[in-house]
C-alpha cells in the first residue's frame, strides 16, 4: 500500500475516533486514539527505514 494513503487512513482513523460524541467511555476512546497513534508510530518508523535502505541503494550506485 502507498505510504501516503495509508497515513492518511490513520490521520482520518484518529479524526473520527477524536469527533465521536461523549457517550462512550472517555477511557475506551483514549485507547483508540493511543492505538492508531501508536499505528502512525510504526508507519513513521518504516518510511524512516525505507529511507535508509533507499539512501543506502543510492550510495552504493554512486
Amino acid at each position: 500500500m502507498n505510504i501516503e494513503v495509508e497515513i492518511l487512513d490513520l490521520q482520518l482513523r484518529i479524526q473520527a475516533l477524536e469527533a465521536r460524541s461523549c457517550s462512550e467511555s472517555s477511557n475506551a476512546l483514549l485507547a483508540g486514539i493511543a492505538t492508531v497513534r501508536a499505528d502512525v508510530a510504526d508507519v513513521h518508523s518504516e518510511v524512516g527505514q525505507d529511507f535508509e535502505i533507499l539512501n543506502f541503494e543510492i550510495a552504493r550506485l554512486r
